[in-house]
Parts: structure tokens; sequence; C-alpha cells
């Protein structure tokens, strides 16, 4: 039974493709980004030069290298994005004389680019508190129970995170509302708070106990706007399919208990959360579908015994 990932995947779309029109990819984490070979510089603009339908050039004066150590030149020059060649509605990423930050630079054709994932602040960061930002492509909103994300009871707490992203590294404060509701079931908490200098992200967590079986909806409200999921099932612990059904969890997302698996009738006439399931043993399972009685959904953990057999 898995959350639906709408809200992820969008967020991994949106981060991936300008990454790649750039052509660095930001590992996901300090220390993948540490063990590449891709140019990372500790600097300030010192020159902006800017051609008409060309990338921008970027003189950059280092104060320290992070690598490749053999790299010894005080200066690089690097271009900005290609304008005839981003991803149409994306902007080329610009920095202006005298900004100071940790840089990312790749070679492409011979000649340095500046990576749009490079940051700049006001503050006076070091590089490692430059290089601690670097996330990769995790959410900024999801939720947990006992630390796992793909099944959830009733009863037990469940935690909403929100991670507030700080990208001029200045002091920033915040707020964060942060809600999760079923039929006949509503939770919500807002939470402030400050973001200090140097500090690229915080991630916000409230705890909430559901008390109600169903399929549950959570949404975040902060300043750039709002974030929202729907699809996540919350089963009480014991209950039967026909229970899960009737509190409107979806078929695929119905729990089985300990030794059995799950199996979904082949019937389009039913609606999504029907299809009669079922929890049957494995040689059931499997007598049921060389029988084209029904089907296993893709998450069950009837799959993963085969694939593991």
């Amino acid at each position: 039974m898995k959350t639906r990932v709408l809200l992820f995947l969008a967020l991994v779309s949106a981060l991936i493709t300008p990454l790649l029109a750039e052509g660095l990819v930001i590992p996901s984490s300090t220390e993948e980004l540490l063990e590449g070979d891709n140019l990372i510089v500790l600097g300030t603009i010192s020159d902006v030069k800017v051609f008409d339908g060309k990338p921008t050039e970027f003189h950059i004066d280092i104060e320290q290298v992070i690598q490749p150590q053999s790299f010894d030149s005080k200066t690089v020059v690097a271009l900005g994005c290609d304008p005839n060649r981003r991803q149409l509605g994306t902007p080329c990423t610009s920095y202006e004389q005298g900004q100071r930050g940790l840089f990312l630079i790749f070679q492409s054709d011979d000649l340095y680019r500046l990576s749009f994932e490079s940051r700049v602040s006001d503050a006076m960061c070091s590089a490692q508190e430059f290089l601690s930002t670097y996330r990769g492509f995790k959410p900024h909103f999801f939720w947990t129970q006992d630390g796992q994300y793909d099944v959830f009871f009733t009863g037990k707490p469940v935690d909403i995170h929100f991670v507030v992203t700080n990208s001029d590294m200045t002091e920033q404060d915040y707020s964060v509302g942060l809600t999760a509701h079923t039929n006949g079931f509503a939770f919500s908490d807002v939470v402030n708070g400050t973001i200090p200098q140097c500090v690229g992200f915080e991630t916000v967590t409230v705890s909430f106990v559901p008390t109600k079986m169903g399929t549950y909806g959570f949404n975040s409200k902060h300043e750039g706007g709002g974030d929202g999921s729907f699809g996540t099932a919350i089963i009480d612990h014991g209950s039967s399919p026909k229970q899960q059904i009737d509190a409107q969890i979806y078929a695929q997302d119905v729990w089985c208990k300990e030794n059995l698996f799950l199996i979904l009738k082949n019937d389009d006439t039913k609606p999504r959360y029907d299809n009669h399931p079922a929890c049957a043993t494995k040689d059931t399972v499997a007598k049921l579908i060389q029988r084209d009685w029904g089907f296993v959904p893709s998450q069950s953990k009837y799959n993963e015994f085969l694939e593991g057999n």
C-alpha cells in the first residue's frame, strides 16, 4: 500500500529538468557532491559580460577551491546558460558583480559552464555552510510513521514534515500550516520559527494520532504558496478487506495481515476503491491468477515475495 506520490513526482520533475538542461545534476548528499569531479569554488563575481543571444560570461575571483584540489588558478571564467537552449519558460540564472557564494562549475566543449544550482548570499557564509544546503531531490512536504512512509495505522503518531528552504542564506522568519483530513477526522497545526543566517533549510515537523480509518489528504500552507496530496491510506490494525473498503480505502491500498497477500478481482464495473479485494495465502493467490480470477497490484508484498524466490 503506497502513498500517492504525485506531489513528490511533480517536485522531482521540476528540479530535474532544469538541472539536465544546464548540465549538472546535484547528488543527493554533500558527500556525493564532493566525490564528483566538477569544479566547486567559493568566490566572488568580479565581472559580468552580457552578449546578445549568447551565454553571459561570469568572471569569478576564487577565495577557496573545494574541488578538485589540483585547480590552482585564482580566477575562473564560466558561462551561464545558453538563452537559445534553455527550457521554455525557464529564465537563465543570473548573478551580479560583487555577489559572493559557492559556484558549481562543469566543463562542456572545453568551456567552463556555471550550474544554476550555484548559491550566493549577502551573509559571509563558509564553504561548508553552503555545501550543507544541498538536499538532492527530497520532497519538501512528506509524512512518516515510525520513520517509514509505506504503511500507516490508526492509533499511532503520524509525523508531517515540511522543509523550509532558505535560498539566500540570510536570517528568515517562517510560518507553516500543516493539516491532515479524512471523512470525520481533521487535524491542523501552525509552526512559526526562524532559520538562522547561513542555514539553508529547516525541517518543520508536527505529529498527530489518526483515530479514524480512511484515505487521508495532507496539505501545507506557507509563504511560498501551498502543497497538497490525497490518497494516503491509514488502516485500523487487524481490519478486514471489507472493513477497509467500507472506510473508502482504495482496493490497491488494502492491508493484509502477516503471511497473507492482496489480490483484486478482474472486474471493470467496480469503482477503483472496490474490485473485491481479498487477502489469501501465496498458494491461493497463485491459483487465482492462473484461473484469471484476479490480479496482484504492483505495490503488493506478493510481488516482493516473487522477486525473492
